[in-house]
């Protein structure tokens, strides 16, 4: 295993950055401390590990259009299309996120009764009413289980997509869940995670957020080199075509072209 590619949007090749605090890449690790069980009978393919807002759609339309992968979005119902037409606020108990946390805490393979995918694009869950002053209901298993998960997976491969950290805090600032009244910046305020702290104050960057998390994961897979690890800017075609290769498909460039496109540009749908 290796870190395949990492695309930038100038087209240069990145590079591998110390998190900028300590702790996160410790809290990550503590999880390892769990009980694994037994793998999931449906072999998992690819586990997406970016944060939200920040290419999960393009991911997902990709690997609809390229593969024959049968991929989770941000729903872990078994019924993609249905989960689309009820709309997410509806749907908490059947997000993605709160089934892995579940099953981690209960000592359960992380992706046990969510669904039967080969692929997951988008991990994490926070309330969509804004109401949830505990943090209980905000997961984002790509922060804290990532040792889990590839504990889990090995042979999956782990995609972190990207954009300029000012792009992202712009639509995150925007964005609100359909039928809901919280912007997306209020359900951050209610996470309580390593660089997400419970009461996020407003002067605290966005960009920082996302700054710490893109190096954590970095990190990580620079240490775990016998992991596959693919990181590609969403704005360009050569992510499409790095991604195409990653997943070993024939005529990469023709793939990409077809099927690589940066989707949900208007925040209209969840990221």
């Amino acid at each position: 295993g290796s870190i395949l590619a990492v695309v930038n949007g100038d087209g240069s090749a990145g590079r591998s950055m110390a998190p900028p605090l300590a702790c996160l890449f410790a809290s990550i690790l503590a999880t390892s401390d769990l009980p694994r069980a037994q793998a999931n009978v449906t072999r998992v393919e690819l586990i997406n590990v970016g944060m939200p807002k920040s290419g999960s759609s393009s991911l997902f339309n990709f690997l609809k259009c390229a593969t024959l992968l049968r991929a989770s979005h941000w729903s872990c119902s078994g019924d993609e299309k249905r989960a689309q037409l009820l709309g997410a606020s509806r749907l908490s108990a059947r997000r993605c996120g709160p089934c892995i946390r579940s099953n981690v805490i209960n000592m359960r393979p992380p992706f046990e009764g969510c669904g039967d995918y080969n692929a997951y694009t988008q991990l994490d869950f926070s309330d969509p009413t804004g109401l949830d002053p505990t943090g209980l209901q905000c997961t984002f298993p790509q922060v804290t289980f990532l040792e889990i998960l590839t504990a889990h997976h090995p042979g999956a491969l782990f995609t972190m997509l990207t954009r300029p950290s000012d792009d992202w805090e712009s639509s995150v600032w925007r964005w609100k869940e359909p039928l809901s009244p919280a912007s997306f910046y209020t359900r951050f305020r209610q996470c309580n995670l390593p660089y997400l702290p419970l009461g996020l104050d407003h002067n605290v960057s966005l960009t920082q957020i996302y700054d710490y998390h893109t190096a954590a994961v970095r990190t990580y897979f620079a240490r775990r080199t016998e992991l596959r690890f693919f990181e590609g800017d969403i704005r360009i075609n050569a992510t499409g075509v790095g991604l195409a290769q990653a997943l070993g498909l024939a005529d990469p460039a023709a793939v990409a072209a077809r099927c690589w496109r940066q989707v949900n540009k208007n925040d209209v749908r969840p990221p």
